[in-house]
């Protein structure tokens, strides 16, 4: 449903989001990928006694009614579609895009992922590049599925923060006494305060941090889980419960010095994880068990902080658009006599979520209603 002689652009584009879907298969860099709990933290409750008043997880909220609810978006200006003569159609899944939302919070991650991938773009590349960047991804991909166009725009982002920068994003732990915050405001702020404070003086110039309140630790012999693992180092089991464990996770520049030092100055275990290869990866498994309250889970700091480094590039509105006449997509609506079969949805391949029409099945919302004046 594409057209028949693509741009080499385009060829280029796909086959790097091909690559990264199926590099997102390979168990073997499950590590690289960073985002392999997303389905264990969700299923994982509280210890007794252990849930603060002012701190949740992500995704422990309530849904809305139609979070998750399969709907149809396309063009039934079929007298433009010459190869075929039918509707262009695409379903997709409504979100709310709540961080509390247990059905959309990965929709979440995935947009302040994609942010602060650019975020740091900008800071390496410069704003003007990166938006100059973001506006040829998007118009190389105008007509692919938007999970194509988010795919490539990472991508491509990524690959260009990995070439030539002698900089290199690396991800920091930062844990205080886990008396130092409690359910009040005022410590929270202050324990942040310090973390900023503290990282500047480990080396660290620059970056977001992401305040967990929770960590796992076995539900049968109680050892602590560490980052990114699956099931127990010990006994092996895949049981976990969170427990008040406050601590702050840091994506940032710089090189990290002087821990032992510091550590008898202030108390705080700063702990250096590495440089990461991907920035969009490691804030999806971040944010896939941060805190939730009324603070922004994402805060920047230093030479990222948003009163150092003002001009920042956006994506702005992507616009769907119509493979076939170039017309902006509209939601569609189902004015056949029977009832169609419930979409199968594919959360891996977005091109199997497209297909085509017929018109007298399928019209765009707003002349669905006025067909249906007109009859009445």
């Amino acid at each position: 449903m594409r057209r028949a002689f693509p741009g080499w652009w385009e060829v280029k584009d796909r086959q790097k989001a091909e690559a990264r879907m199926l590099t997102l298969d390979d168990h073997a860099i499950r590590y690289q990928r960073q985002a392999s709990l997303m389905e264990i933290y969700g299923k994982v409750g509280y210890a007794e006694k252990e849930k603060k008043a002012l701190w949740d997880l992500v995704g422990h909220g309530n849904a809305y009614v139609d979070c998750g609810a399969i709907r149809a978006k396309g063009c039934d200006h079929v007298e433009d579609h010459q190869a075929h003569g039918k509707v262009f159609g695409r379903y997709y899944k409504r979100t709310c895009r709540r961080k509390s939302c247990p059905t959309c919070f990965e929709s979440w991650a995935s947009i302040e992922g994609e942010r602060s991938v650019i975020r740091m773009a900008s800071f390496l590349l410069g704003s003007a590049h990166t938006q100059s960047v973001i506006g040829t991804v998007k118009k190389r991909n105008a007509t692919e599925p938007p999970k194509i166009l988010h795919i490539a725009l990472v991508s491509e982002l990524e690959e260009q923060i990995g070439e030539g920068n002698r900089l290199k994003p690396i991800h920091v732990v930062l844990s205080p006494d886990p008396g130092l915050i409690s359910e009040d405001v005022e410590s929270y702020l202050k324990a942040r305060a310090k973390a900023y404070r503290i990282a500047k003086q480990s080396g660290i110039f620059g970056g977001a941090l992401v305040f967990h309140p929770y960590r796992l630790k076995c539900h049968i012999c109680g050892s602590a889980i560490p980052d990114y693992e699956k099931e127990c180092p010990k006994c092996h089991v895949s049981e976990f419960r969170w427990y008040w464990s406050p601590h702050f996770h840091l994506v940032g520049f710089g090189w990290v010095h002087s821990t032992a030092e510091g550590y008898s100055e202030h108390g705080w275990i700063v702990k250096n994880l590495g440089v990461r290869k991907s920035i969009f990866w490691t804030f999806q498994y971040l944010l896939s068990h941060a805190g939730d309250s009324v603070f922004h889970t994402v805060t920047w700091f230093g030479r990222l902080s948003y009163n150092v480094l003002r001009h920042v590039a956006q994506l702005g509105c992507v616009l769907e658009i119509c493979p076939y006449c170039r017309r902006p997509l509209m939601s569609l609506e189902w004015i056949g006599l029977e009832e169609p079969p419930p979409p199968e949805f594919d959360e891996r391949d977005p091109y199997k979520n497209q297909f085509l029409g017929e018109i007298t099945s399928w019209r765009h919302l707003s002349r669905a209603r006025d067909d249906r004046r007109y009859l009445h």
